[in-house]
């Protein structure tokens, strides 16, 4: 099971930290979540998918279904570019803001390959309803969403050109 902790950063803003087991068994974090909601949704979406992994594996017909293991790729891919994004985040110095807002897009593709793989006819009981487990609504916040918009996405507007 996941734990969530807080921890203070350089500056004294407070942030949390998830620590749970891969696969492997093997301990690891993730940290950078504004809020402790955050980091528990987050933290359930990555502990069920576990789960499914270590007690549902795909079945010898289903490693040759391409469709399902695009679905369940697709998830392990998520799980793997949130921990690159966190760990840079916090080198280098991305506002906290733009990393919820990118997390509020992870939970929705978490939950959008969850419905694929819930929908797979090759999919097993077990594995449908581990599916729906890992079925979340993001936290969405209209006024950051305005922020980040207004103050990281349009300043570069017209910023790349494609050649001719």
């Amino acid at each position: 099971m996941a734990t969530i902790e807080p921890y203070e950063t350089k500056d004294g803003a407070t942030l949390y930290a998830v620590r749970y087991r891969k696969p492997d068994n093997k301990q690891t974090w993730k940290r950078g979540f504004t809020t402790k909601r955050k980091a528990q949704m987050f933290a359930e979406q990555v502990e069920v998918f576990r789960e499914l992994l270590a007690t549902a594996p795909p079945e010898a017909t289903q490693q040759k279904d391409i469709d399902f293991l695009l679905a369940g790729g697709e998830l392990f891919a998520l799980v793997v570019y949130a921990q690159l994004i966190l760990e840079n985040a916090r080198l280098y110095g991305v506002e906290p803001a733009l990393v919820d807002q990118i997390f509020v897009v992870f939970v929705r593709d978490v939950s959008r390959y969850a419905v694929e793989l819930l929908l797979r006819r090759a999919s097993s009981p077990q594995q449908m309803e581990f599916a729906r487990r890992m079925i979340r609504r993001p936290v969405d916040d209209a006024e950051r969403y305005g922020r980040v918009w207004r103050e990281m996405v349009l300043p570069l507007k017209d910023g790349y050109e494609m050649p001719a």
